[in-house]
């Protein structure tokens, strides 16, 4: 398996919007995490992107006070287990650095929302019946790494290779 490190391509900027999602990512899932225990419904199906919900603009138990289409934001900050937010941590380190460097600190956050958002109302489009939520940020760190390729063409990428057997 290659586990991207970080780009050999040197950054102009400090990636201050990169490490603010990396941190509040972390931060959320930490939360989640501490709610989940405890609470009757996973915090997965109050924050998570419904695609039954979001088609219908009607929302299941247990009921939210804000209005439905917002969970495609919200459903970006949660991750499904550590190894899914590891993972998608790691992407966003690897590429997010240099795409904020080119785009901008607020113009890269607005892409990085966009592209999630976009990759959760394709979901819905072809899932609309489904009751499960929809969470975490591959679709925005997708986007991301879509937008270094392009930007970036012949940027190298140290990676990690691990071998691993499965049975």
């Amino acid at each position: 398996m290659l586990i991207p490190l970080q780009s050999a391509r040197p950054t102009l900027k400090a990636p201050l919007i990169t490490s603010f999602l990396i941190l509040i990512n972390l931060v959320i899932f930490l939360y989640q995490f501490m709610h989940d225990r405890y609470e009757p419904y996973p915090i997965s199906y109050v924050y998570g992107a419904i695609p039954y919900e979001l088609t219908r603009l009607r929302d299941l138990p247990p009921k939210i006070s804000y209005p439905v289409p917002i969970t495609l934001i919200t459903s970006l900050f949660l991750h499904g287990g550590i190894l899914h937010l590891v993972g998608n941590m790691l992407y966003l380190y690897a590429f997010g650095s240099n795409v904020e460097s080119a785009f901008g600190h607020l113009k890269f956050l607005i892409f990085y929302l966009l592209c999630g958002i976009l990759a959760s109302i394709s979901y819905v489009i072809l899932n609309f019946n489904s009751r499960v939520p929809l969470i975490g940020a591959s679709g925005a760190i997708a986007g991301v790494m879509g937008a270094h390729f392009l930007l970036f063409p012949g940027a190298r990428i140290k990676c990690l290779l691990l071998f691993f057997f499965v049975s």
